[in-house]
């Protein structure tokens, strides 16, 4: 599959999904689409690549205290987490996997990465839709649709 057949994937687990169907995922779905979110992460990935591998050199002993890992496997989850972003694989992420990427954002120097970008604002308005929708499946760090 592509990442766009993988975002319509996942769209329709969470139209499916009980606890998940929070909101009208189709047109978001087609929202996203048309805001060139595929397009945009495509763009971006170098830069969100540059951004985690900061944050994992930056917080590897923090890391590995929060997560009871070593600095390798730490290093593993955060590079597997921000892939599965890259590849829209949205219906095999976690919420540890959406904090993971969510926190490196947050610690991230603002002048290079700041809150008013138009791009990063897309990439994060969709880390923020699953956050919420795994939360609302499962309160489970580890929980995926699949």
């Amino acid at each position: 599959m592509n990442k766009q057949e993988r975002f319509e994937y996942w769209t329709k687990f969470v139209i499916h999904h009980p606890k998940a169907n929070i909101f009208d995922a189709k047109q978001f779905f087609i929202d996203m689409i048309e805001k060139n979110f595929l397009t945009i992460l495509n763009y971006q990935q170098k830069r969100l690549v540059t951004m985690m591998n900061i944050y994992i050199k930056e917080n590897r002993n923090f890391l590995s205290k929060q997560l009871k890992l070593n600095s390798n496997e730490c290093q593993q989850i955060c590079k597997k987490a921000l892939e599965k972003f890259i590849q829209c694989d949205f219906t095999h992420m976690t919420l540890l996997d959406i904090d993971l990427i969510n926190n490196a954002y947050q610690s991230s120097d603002p002048i290079e990465y700041p809150i008013d970008d138009l791009q990063l604002r897309i990439i994060f308005d969709m880390i923020a839709v699953l956050h919420e929708v795994l939360r609302s499946a499962s309160q489970s760090l580890t929980y995926s649709f699949e």
